[in-house]
């Protein structure tokens, strides 16, 4: 039998009262029960016909009533349904077609969406007032309180901002005097003592010429250190304690470069140690002209301090984008990961002998740091032991005279 059952909705019971299925269904507000009864029409068999029946909206998936004809629904929640109902004959011949009923299960009023936001509406009104209140009166509880405690601390207030003041200036005169301490007894008191041991030697008229003459070549190089280093010690001292005007301006770097070779090829030369001006492109940097020399120049006594005889030192400038970058490069000694540390560690007094045992304090490259930091610039260090060191450092960008001077009119 190949002819599809019809598929027909008979009638509905509301709470036992039967309803009209030919329009769709009102059920009221608090409605507990609802059966609907539906059959399948057809002339051969009809009690062997099958059923399936879903409520969209309540049911996920369809229902197998097999030959049953009644569908059993309660408390369905208030919302909009769609009956749905489809039959097969005893063949599996399927109606998929089927019949459907509109159901409309009425909110009672505490469910409508009306009410729901009215009551929302008046609890936020009532914590908004219960919070108005509350904050008011917490308000003038604080400003009292306010008032009294401003009253009440405003001298003791004052006098811990003059005590912070005084102990942070004492704090840091005190770093500074045990770090002045540090130096002048380690490394001012050994060169003294040199030098009065060889003045000693050189009265004593116990010398010959040949020795006298070495003596004052010693001489010569123990007074140009003290005086190096003296230099260094008063430039940091008035650092720390009194602060340093920077005086930026366009510079060439390349002078810059000449005349701390030129200052120091001396020294390089009595250690037979080659310096090479590599500045082959003229670049201009926007800095204090002072402050660059003495970064230059301790960088590059340094350099010739820890580089042994017949070595190289090299100084070159790159032009960046924004930015010089200054590199001086030696085949010296160089220096291990733990040294490059303390180096750069601002906490540690760090020194060390250079390779003709000349003495150091370690000011120079604090300096250096300070200086190259106050003119906007960075400073960094690659360094392998027994091939070399190579300090890095960059100034702002400058422009030539000509074009600043052009900018400015």
């Amino acid at each position: 039998n190949e002819k599809k059952p019809t598929v027909v909705i008979e009638s509905a019971l509301q709470d036992g009262e039967e309803v009209s299925v030919l329009e769709p269904i009102h059920l009221p507000a608090g409605t507990k029960r609802l059966t609907i009864a539906y059959t399948g029409l057809s002339f051969y068999a009809p009690e062997h016909n099958t059923f399936l029946y879903k409520l969209d909206g309540f049911d996920k998936d369809w229902i197998h009533a097999d030959n049953a004809r009644i569908a059993h629904y309660t408390n369905l929640p208030p919302g909009d349904y769609t009956f749905r109902v489809k039959a097969a004959n005893h063949d599996g011949i399927w109606n998929d077609e089927g019949a459907a009923l509109k159901i409309n299960q009425v909110p009672f009023f505490y469910q409508t969406l009306w009410f729901m936001l009215t009551v929302c509406s008046l609890l936020f009104i009532a914590g908004l007032l219960v919070f108005y209140v509350r904050s008011r009166q917490l308000k003038i509880q604080n400003e009292k309180l306010q008032i009294l405690v401003e009253h009440r601390t405003f001298t003791l207030k004052k006098q811990g901002e003059k005590l912070e003041r005084q102990k942070q200036a004492l704090a840091k005169a005190n770093t500074i005097k045990s770090k002045l301490f540090s130096i002048i007894s380690h490394d001012v008191r050994g060169p003294l003592n040199s030098l009065s041991q060889i003045l000693k030697l050189t009265q004593s008229g116990d010398v010959s010429r040949e020795e006298f003459e070495m003596v004052t070549k010693s001489l010569a190089q123990r007074t140009e250190q003290m005086q190096h280093l003296l230099e260094n010690l008063l430039r940091w001292s008035s650092s720390q304690l009194n602060g340093i005007k920077v005086n930026k301006q366009h510079i060439n770097l390349n002078d810059i470069m000449r005349e701390s070779v030129a200052l120091l090829e001396e020294s390089a030369f009595e250690k037979e140690i080659a310096l090479r001006d590599d500045c082959k492109v003229e670049c201009y940097g926007f800095a204090d002209a002072e402050m660059l020399k003495v970064i230059t120049r301790n960088l590059l006594n340094n350099a010739i301090k820890f580089t042994e005889s017949n070595g190289v030192i090299t100084i070159s400038l790159t032009e960046k984008e924004d930015f010089i970058e200054i590199s001086i490069k030696d085949n010296g000694v160089g220096m291990d990961a733990k040294v490059q540390e303390s180096l750069f560690n601002d906490d540690l007094h760090f020194t060390t002998r250079g390779t003709a045992n000349e003495v150091g304090s370690g000011l120079g490259f604090k300096l250096s740091k300070e200086f190259v930091k106050l003119n906007g610039g960075d400073i960094w260090l690659e360094s392998v032991v027994d091939e070399g060191s190579n300090f890095r450092f960059t100034v702002p960008k400058g422009q030539r005279k000509s074009e600043w001077e052009e900018v400015r009119n």
